[in-house]
């Protein structure tokens, strides 16, 4: 059996990277990506308590919020759009019992550069920033209980 879907999803990553000291020299800084998409794809249950899972995401709007005032309290934290971007999810489910199954998972994300923002910057003048593309891979295992 063969199930399409679609919906609305919202996705927060936090980068917790402030106060670290990079290779390159500089002072790292905190970051948050929030995205809004659209989640469409099909599940498939091929044999009973099995299930797989195929999605594609396409990016509607995205904030990045870059707390560069963790490396240096004289620039202000940035607000930049960043809403360029994809993602793939890839799952299997297996249901051991009612209450108990097993999954794997795969997920890919594809963010382009964010647009600049500018300002003035204490003992800098006015400058401007952006956050680079990025991309973030996730891969796991899982088991669940249900309630």
């Amino acid at each position: 059996m063969i199930t399409p879907f679609a919906g609305l999803g919202y996705r927060i990553v936090h980068d917790d990277s402030g106060g670290h000291f990079p290779s390159n020299g500089g002072v790292s800084y905190d970051r948050q990506n929030h995205l809004v998409y659209v989640p469409f794809g099909f599940l498939i249950n091929p044999v009973e308590n099995l299930t797989f899972k195929a999605q594609a995401n396409a990016v509607l709007l995205g904030r990045q919020i870059s707390f560069t005032s963790d490396g240096d309290t004289g620039y202000p934290d940035g607000h930049n759009q960043q809403d360029k971007g994809w993602g793939v999810d890839f799952a299997a489910d297996y249901r051991m019992t009612e209450k108990w199954s097993v999954y794997g998972f795969y997920r890919y994300w594809s963010i382009d550069r964010s647009d600049s923002a500018c300002g003035d910057v204490a003992g800098q003048g006015y400058v401007c920033w952006w956050e680079p593309d990025n991309t973030t891979t996730e891969i796991g295992v899982g088991v669940a209980y249900k309630f």
